[in-house]
């Protein structure tokens, strides 16, 4: 952590604004990827593609958990300070 503060305090990888660091990864992606075979390249896709979906199912799936539970509470808040105490146990 402290490294990678101080890398972000000294800004040494810039180079009159260009993130040398930045262009090496996407360099050496670029090379990995143009190495790869038609089918290969497919299958990659298709791995990030599902990966992707996952995720993003997943991601929905906890939205509505935590509405859930949000209206649980605030259904629970309602019935207990807003609503008549012969009506609470209704």
């Amino acid at each position: 952590m402290a490294w990678n503060a101080e890398r972000k305090r000294r800004h040494w990888h810039c180079i009159n604004g260009w993130n040398a660091i930045l262009w090496y990864d996407e360099f050496l992606y670029n090379q990995w990827w143009n190495s790869l075979t038609d089918e290969e390249q497919e299958k990659v896709k298709e791995y990030k593609r599902k990966k992707r979906e996952r995720e993003e199912y997943e991601f929905q799936q906890m939205l509505s958990r935590i509405d859930l539970i949000f209206n649980t509470f605030a259904d629970s808040a309602y019935r207990n300070y807003y609503v008549k105490s012969w009506m609470r146990d209704l």
